[in-house]
């Protein structure tokens, strides 16, 4: 078996993480991401991510105070009541497609959603005026870009590197199994505390019992956090990988 990894020295703590509403469940943002990926022909957890980024950024964009924080090709998304359209709509545009209209009426807005233009068309880095628009309840969006795996604050880098391929880190730990690493992880630095020094000084057949020993102890450790040790060393690998999972699991030793 691959022993854990041993990457931090100090014990880790797990820390409350948002609570996601009962009326919402992952079955619930599943079917949302795969209607996402149907309509926009990329994975629909990149377009939640965009989505999240382009609200903070409409909130910049508002304000000539912060206006000048964003690039020509920052997302903007707010949203929009089309003209006879039942749901508001999440409309994000490039920034230079629209500083023009950042005082438009809301009618104006209206008009323009209605006529259809660029209505469902995947936002790209052309000078174009694409248009990524999405009927939605505001309220069921936020609880589905809480849901996405990883943390909030990688979602601005994500969407960054995702232009080119519109794609996502394949396998990054949802929030509760961030609580299950953190818990594990606590319990794997105990044991390893406990046996390496041991270990270190053992010969043979003393040295091959210890090793199996801490190895079992370990994986006990794990599967009682609900995690396989498998997943376990895949969340090492992405904590390794992402400075935000590492800040996050640092800060909470």
């Amino acid at each position: 078996m691959t022993r854990p990894e041993r990457f931090l020295i100090a014990i880790l703590i797990a820390s409350a993480l948002p609570v996601i509403s009962s009326a919402v469940d992952q079955q619930d943002y599943d079917r949302f991401t795969a209607r996402l990926e149907r309509q926009f022909g990329y994975q629909g957890e990149y377009v939640l991510r965009l989505m999240a980024v382009g609200m903070e950024n409409y909130e910049l964009a508002v304000s000539t105070a912060t206006r000048d924080q964003l690039t020509d090709d920052d997302v903007i998304c707010t949203f929009h009541k089309p003209t006879g359209q039942r749901l508001t709509h999440l409309v994000c545009r490039r920034f230079r497609d629209m500083q023009a209209d950042l005082n438009m009426s809301p009618t104006t807005a209206n008009d323009m959603l209605a006529s259809g233009r660029g209505h469902g068309a995947p936002m790209t880095t052309s000078p174009s005026r694409d248009v990524l628009s999405y009927p939605v309840r505001k309220r069921e969006l936020e609880q589905y870009i809480a849901m996405l795996p990883g943390l909030p604050e990688m979602n601005r880098r994500l969407v960054a590197e995702g232009i080119a391929t519109r794609s996502v880190p394949a396998g990054l730990p949802t929030s509760d199994e961030l609580d299950r690493f953190v818990a594990a992880y606590a319990e794997v630095n105990r044991i390893a505390t406990q046996y390496d020094p041991m270990i270190a000084t053992a010969d043979g057949s003393t040295r091959q019992r210890l090793v199996a020993e801490s190895d079992a102890a370990m994986t006990r450790a794990i599967s009682a956090a609900g995690l396989t040790p498998a997943r376990y060393n895949e969340i090492v690998e992405h904590v390794s990988t992402h400075s935000e999972l590492f800040a996050y699991v640092r800060e909470h030793h």
